[in-house]
């Protein structure tokens, strides 16, 4: 069989490919030079740490790896972050189980329906937390802070005092910004390690060429940097890159 519906992927240092199946709550692998892909993480929809097939999952959309090939996974309906170790580990890195915001260590953390992942040079996870409309930080160690965003809805500045509208996918620069495909406000976000946001692209909902401010994109749903430093965008309603 093949995942059902993939909708994160990442690859390890050995160039291996990871998947995330939400329709199935499933963690697929997918070896370097190989064009089969198996289950590596997960079975039925629920919630389980424990080793490759008899954990659970229950929506994991965003996946991310680090440079020790260990994998960490945005956990829709469950409101948590997930780190599998190279042998299949599954464990809880942040995130109590229930929809919320607050901060703090660990399983005292609390997210909602966080949908993406990236990480930085430094180990740095980035949440973009969907319904909570923020952007949560995650240190190496299960440090949970919000970077940015507060209550749903358009403003920059920096912190809480910066809006978002859904947000849904992240990536990080090499240089540490974090760029935000902000879905239900239309636009693309840039965000600095301290927390200043600005709008990178994207005004009203619509379709447009243009400079910054004029340029319109309807939901982008996906983002990622690529070698020279360009952003490129899956505009979803627009059917466009």
């Amino acid at each position: 069989s093949n995942p059902l519906y993939p909708a994160g992927l990442t690859f390890d240092t050995s160039g291996n490919l990871y998947l995330t199946d939400p329709a199935d709550h499933l963690i697929w692998k997918v070896l370097a030079n190989s064009s089969t892909a198996n289950i590596f993480a997960g079975s039925t929809a629920g919630y389980a740490d424990a080793l490759g097939t008899l954990a659970k999952f229950d929506g994991p959309y965003g996946i991310v790896s680090d440079s020790q090939g260990n994998l960490y996974v945005a956990e829709y309906n469950n409101h948590r972050i997930r780190k599998i170790t190279p042998d299949g580990q599954v464990s809880t890195l942040a995130g109590g189980g229930t929809a919320g915001s607050a901060n703090g260590n660990g399983v005292l953390a609390q997210f909602n329906h966080p949908y993406d992942l990236a990480i930085d040079s430094s180990g740095n996870l980035f949440v973009s937390d969907f319904g909570g409309h923020k952007i949560r930080k995650i240190t190496p160690n299960g440090d949970v802070t919000t970077l940015a965003g507060s209550t749903q809805g358009y403003s920059d500045g920096t912190g809480s005092s910066a809006k978002f509208n859904s947000p849904i996918r992240i990536t990080v620069a090499p240089n540490g910004n974090i760029f935000v495909a902000d879905y239900e406000n239309h636009r693309i976000r840039e965000i600095t390690p301290e927390g200043i946001v600005t709008t990178l692209a994207g005004s009203d909902m619509g379709y447009a060429d243009g400079a910054s401010s004029i340029a319109q994109f309807n939901r982008p749903i996906g983002i990622i940097m690529d070698g020279d430093h360009n952003i490129l965008i899956a505009d979803q309603r627009n059917n466009r890159i």
